[in-house]
């Protein structure tokens, strides 16, 4: 594969990865009654030893972020190889 399509890939998993992560959907439960709270509530506790917090990754906005980056970058390669094309076509 083109060395150049190898490092869009690894950019685009990149920014998945990092994009479901920062837009996780945590759920915070109290440990004992099962009760669930929103993430702001669990943010303002002052002790949060009686809560439990499910890790939820986000992979919708991971798939995305992932695409997103592959299109934009598909199109950019595609632009920067075709104004390539013009220049050595005159020199």
């Amino acid at each position: 594969m083109n060395k150049r399509y190898d490092i869009l890939l690894g950019l685009a998993l990149l920014i998945a990865v990092g994009t479901g992560y920062f837009f996780n959907q945590n759920r915070y439960f109290h440990t004992t009654t099962g009760e669930e709270i929103s993430a702001a509530v669990y943010q303002n506790l002052e002790t949060k030893e009686k809560w439990r917090v499910e890790w939820n990754f986000n992979y919708e906005a991971g798939l995305t972020a992932g695409i997103a980056t592959l299109g934009i970058g598909l199109v950019l390669l595609g632009v920067l190889s075709k104004s390539r094309k013009k220049v050595s076509r005159v020199s």
